[in-house]
């Protein structure tokens, strides 16, 4: 299931990274060429950079108060995620991995290293 996922999303990287410097005002409609007429952030994920360092004001004056408050609530989901990811990796793998199942290797980190009938299920 996530392999084709992967691969879709490498194509559609593909093409976005190849026609945004073609077709630049389908792109960036709104933001102006630099003075030698190039576009602004030419180069293989060149824009990245750019689009992380753009104030909030910015955005709220360009894209409207809707863009503002998603790309907000996006980051803070995505801190919270990740905090909560490094707080409960550690502990639900030694769980996982002290259960006396009959896996090796990486299989002892994971569900499947928990017996059917187990107290460590909830």
């Amino acid at each position: 299931v996530a392999i084709p996922a992967v691969v879709a999303s490498a194509v559609y990287l593909i093409l976005f990274e190849g026609l945004r410097g073609v077709y630049t005002r389908f792109f960036a409609p709104r933001l102006p060429a630099s003075k030698d007429g190039q576009y602004p952030h030419p180069g293989l994920f060149a824009w990245v950079p750019g689009i992380l360092s753009v104030p909030e004001e910015e955005v709220l004056h360009k894209s409207g108060m809707d863009a503002c408050v998603y790309l907000r609530f996006v980051w803070m989901s995505t801190i919270i995620m990740a905090v909560l990811t490094v707080l409960a990796f550690p502990i639900l793998s030694s769980v996982y991995a002290t259960d006396d199942n009959d896996k090796s290797g990486l299989l002892i980190l994971g569900l499947s290293n928990v017996k059917q009938q187990s107290n460590r299920l909830w």
